[in-house]
C-alpha cells in the first residue's frame, strides 16, 4: 500500500489547537515535549499529561524536569540535537529543521487566534477579525515563558525563539486587521442609519482586538522575555532578541519605531561580541533598507516614518562611526571592502578608501622633526601599501593568481584621483614604475608577511594600478577622442597644457617599458597589461630624436612577443599597440610598418609550410605529416593572423603575395580536416582550432575588402556631390562596370570560398547513431565547435555581403551581394533545429547570429528563417524568449506585414514538426511496458500541441497591447487568418500530387494556433464578417469533399472549428446553404454556393495550386512537398 503523505506544518498546528480546545494540558505537554526533543532530549524525559498538570507544576518540579532533559542532552548524539544556541546549524538537516521549527510556532499562534475555543465562525471580512482567541495565544506564550530563564542555553534559545515566532504571527495578524480597520472606517463615514451604527460597532470591536493583541506583544513578550534575554550571557540569544525587535519594528512601526525600543540597538553597539554589534547595526539600518526597497518596487512604505529614527541616530552617531574601525577585524573589513566593491557608489568607495588609508602606516604623517630624505620613496611606500591591501582583499583560500579580481584596483585609482591630499600619487609615474620594479613582499595592515600567492597578485595589482592611472590621465588630459581617433575639440590653451602632461606621461612610460618587458618576460598576466600601455602614448613623443632608441626597443619587444606568445589576451593587446604605433603621421611610423610586414611574412611562411603537411591515419607520424604539435602550430599561426587582421588591414598594407591564393590555401587546408575528421581523430582538438581560425581569417579578409569598397564609394560620392550625374545614368554603365570588374571577381571568390567551407562544416555528420549519441567523443566536440564557428561566420558573411547591396549604385557592390543562399540557409536551419534550445550557448550563438542578420536584411528577409527565430519565444531559456521579443519589437516597426508572414511560417513549421512526432500505434496485444511507453508518448505529444497554442498566444500578444503597434498590420491581419483557415482545411498531397485521402482532415487542429489572432479582428465588423464568411466557405468545401466522413471528421471539425469560430461569432451560427445533385452513380452529393468576393487586404492570400504555396504571403517560404505531413490517419484523428 502506498505511504500516506506527510502532513503539513499548518495541518499539525491546527490539529494541536483542536486538541487544546478539548484537553489543554495534553496539548501543552505535547508542545513542551516538542521543544525538549528539538534540543536533544529523549523520550524518557517527555511530560506525561496524566502525571503532569502544567498549571500546578511548581519551581522545584520544573527544576527536576529541566535537569533530566539536560542529562539526556549530554548523552545525545550530534544528529539528535537539532536546535542549539550557535551561530548557524551544524548540518543541512538541522538548518532545515530550524526553519520548520520557527514556522511551526508561527502556525501554532495563527491557528490559536482563528481556531481557539473563543474564536467563532464569521460572515464578513470585517467582522472576522473581531472574533480571535487572544487569550489562548497569551496562555501559550506564558507557558513557554516558564522555560526562557533556565540555565541551559539551548533550552533558553529554543523557548525564546518559540515565543518570538508566536509574537511575529500576532503582529502579522495585527497588520491584516489594521487594513480591515481602515476599510471599515471609510465605510462608516459613508454609511447612514442602522448600517452606520453596525459599522461603528465593528470598528470598535476591531480596535479592541488590535489593542489586546498589541498589549500581548509588548507585555509578556517584550516587557518580560526581551528585557531578560537581550543581555543574555549567550551572544546568539542577544542577536536573536535584536533581530526580532528589528522585524517587529518593520511589521508594526507605529508601535516599535520609537525611542523606547530603538535605544536597545544603540546600547548594543557597545556589546563585547562582534556578532551582536553587527546585529545592532543591522537593526538600525533595517527601516532605511526597507523603505528603499519598497520605493524601488513602487510599493507603500507601510507607515514607516524615518524621522522617528532621528533622535537615536544622532545620539549614537559617534558610536556608529567608531564601529567602522571596530576592534574586530571582520567588522572592520566590511567597511574597508566597500573601497573596491563594484556595487558601491563612487562616493562610498571614496569614503571607504579614506578609512583604509587611515589604517596604513605608510600614510601616517611624519613628525615635524623628521627630515624627508626621499619624497619619492615615501610615495612608493604608499603605493606599495595600497597594492598590498588590495591583494589581500581580493585573495582568498580558493582564489588563484589567474582568477584574482585585479580589475578592482581601478576603483582605488579612481578614488585616489578624487582625494585632494593623495591625487598626485596616481600621476607620479616614476614612483609607480619604481614600485613595480622593486617587487617588495606584500604585507597586511598589521605588517604581517603574506604568502607567495598574495605576492604574485600584488605584482598584478601594481601593474593594474599603473595601467588604470595611465588610462585615467589620458582620458582627462589627452584629446577628447584620443582613444577613438576622433577630432580634437579643446581650445589651443587647453590643448597645449594637455599635450605637455600627456607627453610627460608618454616619455616616462616609453623609457621604462623595455626593461619591464624583460623583467616580466615569463609572466603572461603581466605581459598582457604591459602590452596594452603603448597605445596610450602620444604620437608626438615617437618622433623625438632622443626617444628613437626607446621606441625601437619597445617595437622590437612587442613584435617578438607577438610571434612567440600563445595567449590570446597578450596577442590582442600587442596587435592593438602595433596598430597604434604604425598609425599616425609620426617619424617612426615607417619602422612600425616594417615590423608589421616582418610579422605578417613570418606568419605567412608558417601557414604555407604547415598547410602542406599530409593527413595520415598512422599512429607513427612521418616527416611532413600532420601531428598534434604541427596542428597546434598551424592553429596558432592562423590565430595570430586573425587577431592582427581584425585590427588592421594587413592583407592590403603588409601582405606580399596573392591574397586569393592564400585564401585558397587555408580553405583547402580546413576542408581536408573536415573531410577526414572521422578517420583522423588523434588531433581533432587541435584541428578544430585550424578550421575555426581559417574561417575567421577568411572573414577578416572579406570584411576589409568590402569595407574598402564602401569607403571608396563614400569618397566618390563626396567628390561628385555637386556634379550632375544624370547623363552618366542615362548612358548606362559600361560593360566592365556592369560586371563589377576584376576586383568584384576577387571578392566574390573569397566570399564563395568561405561559404563553401561553412556549408561543409554545417553538413558534417557522423556515420550511424553511435557517432551522434556520444556527445563527449573527439568527433562530437570537433563537430560542435566547427559548426558553431560556421554559424557565426555565415551570420557575418550575410551582414557584410547583404542582399540589399544588389540595389547599390556601385557595380562592384552589386556583384558582391550574397543572394544565392538557399543551400546555405537549408543547412543553417537544419543545424539550428538540432540544438538544445535550453542551453545559453544556443541563445548567445546561433539564435543571436540569425536574429541579427534578419534585422539587418529585413527588406529581403526569408520568412522561414524568421519563423525559426520566432519559434524560440517559447520552449527555450528565458534569455532566448527576451531576445525574440526584442527582435519582434524591431521587426514590426520595419515591416509588420512581413512579420505576420514570419509568424505563419513559424507556426506552420512547429505544427508540422508536431504532426511528424505521432506516437506509434500499439500492437494488438501490448505489454504493460508498451502501454506505459505509449501513454507517456501521448502525454508528451499533447504537451507539444499545447506548446504550439502557447507559442501562438505569445506571438499574437507581442503585436500590441489593446491595439496593434503598427496600424498597417490591421488590414493584413485578415489575410493572415484567412491563410490560416486555408491551411487548416487543406489536405496534404501524395507523391502523385493529389490529395491524400489518408491525411484528409489532419490539419484541422491548426485552427487552435490561429485562434489567438482573432482578438485583433473581432472588434472590426468588416474583418469579422469576412472571416466568418471565409470559415463558412471552407467548412462547406470540407463537408462536401469526397473524403469527408461525418462520424470521424465531423467530430474533429466540431471540436476545433466551433472553438475557433465562437471567438468572433457570439450568436448561434447558421450552417451555410448547400445544393444537392445526382452524381453519375445516382447518389446525391452536396455542392457549395459561390462564396462572397474576398476583400483586398494588404496581406495577399496565397494563390492555391493544389495545396502548394506559390506566391503572396509566403514569398521565400519553401513549397510544401507532396510527402509532407504523412502519417497514420487513425493516429492523427485520435490525437486531434
Amino acid at each position: 500500500t502506498p505511504k500516506p503523505p506527510n502532513p503539513s506544518v499548518e495541518t499539525i498546528a491546527a490539529a494541536l489547537i483542536s486538541r487544546h480546545n478539548a484537553d489543554a494540558n495534553a496539548a501543552q505537554c505535547e508542545l513542551i515535549n516538542t521543544l525538549f526533543r528539538s534540543v536533544g532530549g529523549s523520550a524518557s524525559c517527555e511530560l506525561d499529561p496524566e502525571k503532569h498538570a502544567l498549571q500546578d507544576v511548581d519551581d522545584d518540579e520544573w527544576a527536576t524536569l529541566i535537569t533530566n532533559v539536560v542529562a539526556d542532552m549530554q548523552n545525545a548524539q550530534a544528529n539528535q540535537v537539532l536546535i542549539t544556541a550557535s551561530k548557524k546549524p551544524a548540518t543541512k538537516a538541522a538548518a532545515s529543521f530550524l526553519a520548520t521549527y520557527k514556522n511551526f510556532w508561527f502556525q501554532i499562534a495563527d491557528a490559536a487566534l482563528t481556531s481557539g475555543s473563543n474564536a467563532t465562525a464569521v460572515g464578513s471580512d470585517a467582522s472576522m477579525s473581531a472574533r480571535l482567541d487572544v487569550s489562548l495565544v497569551k496562555e501559550l506564550i506564558l507557558r513557554v515563558t516558564e522555560l526562557v530563564g533556565v540555565g541551559q542555553p539551548d533550552i533558553r534559545y529554543a523557548s525564546t525563539l518559540a515565543a518570538f515566532e508566536m509574537s511575529r504571527a500576532i503582529l502579522a495578524k495585527i497588520t491584516n486587521l489594521s487594513e480591515k480597520l481602515s476599510i471599515a472606517e471609510r465605510q462608516t463615514k459613508s454609511a447612514k442609519g442602522a448600517r452606520a451604527d453596525a459599522m461603528k460597532s465593528q470598528v470598535e470591536s476591531l480596535k479592541t482586538v488590535i489593542t489586546e493583541m498589541e498589549e500581548l506583544v509588548t507585555g509578556p513578550v517584550y516587557s518580560v522575555i526581551f528585557m531578560h534575554r537581550y543581555r543574555d550571557s549567550n551572544e546568539h540569544l542577544r542577536v536573536m532578541c535584536l533581530e526580532n525587535l528589528a522585524t517587529s519594528m518593520v511589521l508594526r512601526p507605529s508601535l516599535f519605531l520609537a525611542d523606547k525600543y530603538l535605544k536597545y540597538f544603540g546600547w548594543m553597539l557597545s556589546d563585547t561580541n562582534p556578532v551582536v554589534r553587527v546585529a545592532a547595526l543591522a537593526g538600525l539600518t533595517l527601516p532605511f533598507d526597507t523603505v528603499e526597497e519598497r520605493q524601488q518596487n513602487n510599493s507603500d512604505n507601510g507607515s514607516i516614518d524615518l524621522q522617528s529614527m532621528s533622535n537615536v541616530c544622532m545620539k549614537f552617531l559617534p558610536r556608529v562611526a567608531d564601529c567602522c574601525i571596530d576592534v574586530n577585524a571582520t567588522v572592520w573589513d566590511q567597511v574597508n571592502f566597500c573601497a573596491i566593491s563594484p556595487n558601491a557608489s563612487v562616493e562610498m568607495r571614496k569614503v571607504a578608501l579614506e578609512f583604509v588609508i587611515e589604517q596604513l602606516e605608510a600614510f601616517d604623517d611624519l613628525e615635524d622633526d623628521e627630515a624627508v630624505v626621499d619624497e619619492e620613496r615615501s610615495i612608493v611606500a604608499k603605493i606599495d601599501a595600497l597594492a598590498s591591501w588590495v591583494a589581500h582583499a581580493i585573495t582568498g583560500p580558493k582564489t588563484t593568481v589567474a582568477n584574482a579580481k585585479v580589475s578592482f584596483a581601478d576603483f582605488v585609482v579612481q578614488s585616489l584621483r578624487s582625494i585632494d591630499d593623495h591625487s598626485s600619487i596616481t600621476t607620479n609615474w616614476s614612483a609607480l614604475l619604481r614600485a613595480i620594479n622593486e617587487d617588495s613582499v606584500a604585507t597586511t595592515t598589521s605588517n604581517t608577511t603574506a604568502d607567495k600567492k598574495t605576492d604574485a597578485v600584488k605584482q598584478l595589482v601594481l601593474m593594474r594600478m599603473l595601467m588604470a592611472s595611465v588610462k585615467e590621465e589620458v582620458g582627462s588630459v589627452g584629446d577628447s577622442d584620443f582613444l577613438t581617433g576622433g577630432k580634437k575639440a579643446k581650445s589651443k590653451a587647453k590643448m597645449a597644457k594637455a599635450n605637455t602632461s600627456h607627453e610627460k606621461l608618454s616619455i616616462e612610460l616609453l623609457k621604462a617599458l623595455p626593461a619591464l618587458f624583460v623583467k616580466f618576460s615569463g609572466d603572461s598576466k603581466m605581459l598582457q597589461q604591459l602590452a596594452s600601455l603603448p597605445r596610450y602614448l602620444i604620437h608626438s613623443v615617437f618622433s623625438l630624436p632622443q626617444r628613437k632608441a626607446d621606441f625601437t626597443k619597445v617595437l622590437k619587444e612587442i613584435g617578438e612577443l607577438y610571434v612567440k606568445s600563445t595567449e590570446e589576451g597578450v596577442l590582442t593587446q600587442c596587435a592593438m599597440s602595433l596598430a597604434h604605433m604604425a598609425g599616425g603621421a609620426h617619424a617612426r611610423a615607417g619602422d612600425a610598418s616594417k615590423q608589421m610586414m616582418t610579422i605578417v611574412e613570418t606568419l605567412k611562411g608558417k601557414v604555407n609550410d604547415l598547410a602542406g603537411f599530409k593527413l595520415s591515419n598512422g599512429k607513427k607520424k612521418k616527416k611532413g605529416e600532420v601531428d598534434a604539435d604541427s596542428e597546434f602550430a598551424l592553429g596558432l599561426a592562423l590565430t595570430q593572423f586573425r587577431i592582427l587582421a581584425k585590427r588592421v588591414d594587413v592583407f592590403d598594407k603588409f601582405f606580399d603575395g596573392d591574397v586569393e591564393e592564400f585564401v585558397t590555401t587555408i580553405k583547402e587546408c580546413a576542408e581536408k580536416r573536415i573531410e577526414k575528421c572521422k578517420d583522423n581523430n588523434q588531433q581533432l582538438q587541435e584541428s578544430q582550432v585550424v578550421v575555426k581560425e581559417a574561417m575567421d581569417v577568411n572573414l577578416a579578409i572579406l570584411a576589409w575588402k568590402v569595407c574598402s569598397l564602401h569607403m571608396g564609394e563614400d569618397d566618390k560620392m563626396a567628390e561628385e556631390a555637386n556634379e550632375d550625374l544624370m547623363g552618366d545614368i542615362a548612358g548606362g554603365d559600361d560593360e566592365n562596370d556592369q560586371e563589377g570588374g576584376d576586383e568584384a571577381n576577387a571578392i566574390v571568390s573569397i566570399r564563395d570560398h568561405l561559404v563553401e567551407l561553412c556549408t561543409d562544416a554545417l553538413e558534417l555528420k557522423g556515420e550511424g547513431e553511435a557517432w551522434e549519441e556520444d556527445s563527449t567523443s573527439e568527433f562530437a566536440l570537433f563537430k560542435a565547435a566547427v559548426q558553431q564557428a560556421a554559424c557565426a561566420a555565415v551570420s557575418d558573411v550575410r551582414s557584410i555581403c547583404a542582399k540589399g547591396l544588389k540595389n547599390a549604385a556601385n557595380a562592384t557592390l552589386r556583384a558582391v551581394a550574397f543572394t544565392d543562399d538557399s543551400k546555405l540557409l537549408a543547412c543553417l536551419t537544419k543545424y539550428v533545429k538540432s540544438l538544445d534550445k535550453s542551453e545559453k550557448a544556443y541563445t548567445n550563438g546561433p539564435l543571436l547570429a540569425i536574429a541579427r542578420d534578419l534585422v539587418a536584411n529585413w527588406d529581403v528577409v526569408n520568412r522561414r528563417e524568421a519563423g525559426v527565430v520566432l519559434s524560440n519565444i517559447t520552449g527555450s531559456n528565458p534569455t532566448a524568449s527576451k531576445m525574440v521579443s526584442a527582435f519582434i519589437k524591431i521587426a514590426k516597426t520595419k515591416d509588420g506585414v512581413k512579420l505576420l508572414e514570419a509568424h505563419m511560417a513559424s507556426l506552420r513549421s512547429t505544427y508540422e514538426d508536431w504532426q511528424n512526432t505521432q506516437p506509434e500505434d500499439l500492437a494488438s496485444q501490448p505489454t504493460e511496458e508498451e502501454v506505459e511507453r505509449y501513454t507517456e508518448e501521448e502525454r508528451e505529444h499533447e504537451d507539444k500541441y499545447n506548446g504550439i497554442r502557447t507559442q501562438a498566444s505569445k506571438l499574437s500578444s507581442s503585436l500590441g497591447v489593446t491595439k496593434l503597434s503598427n496600424p498597417k498590420m490591421s488590414p493584413a491581419m485578415v489575410g493572415f487568418v484567412r491563410e490560416g483557415l486555408r491551411y487548416a482545411f487543406s489536405c496534404p498531397k501524395n507523391d502523385a500530387g493529389e490529395d491524400d485521402q489518408e491525411q484528409f482532415g489532419d490539419r484541422l487542429s491548426f485552427l487552435g494556433a490561429v485562434k489567438p489572432y482573432l482578438s485583433w479582428i473581432k472588434k472590426e465588423v468588416g474583418g469579422r464578417m469576412e472571416i466568418e464568411g471565409e470559415y463558412s466557405t471552407r467548412e462547406r468545401e470540407f463537408k462536401t469533399n469526397l473524403f469527408f466522413q461525418d462520424d470521424v471528421h465531423g467530430e474533429i471539425l466540431k471540436a476545433f472549428g466551433d472553438d475557433f469560430i465562437s471567438t468572433i461569432v457570439t450568436k448561434k451560427r447558421k450552417e451555410a446553404p448547400v445544393d444537392t445533385h445526382e452524381d453519375v452513380f445516382g447518389v446525391e452529393t452536396e455542392s457549395e454556393k459561390p462564396s462572397s468576393k474576398a476583400s483586398s487586404s494588404m496581406l495577399s492570400i496565397a494563390e492555391e495550386k493544389g495545396d502548394e504555396v506559390v506566391e503572396g504571403m509566403f514569398d521565400g517560404v519553401a513549397k510544401e512537398k507532396g510527402s509532407e505531413g504523412k502519417g497514420s490517419t487513425s493516429k492523427r484523428r485520435k490525437k486531434q
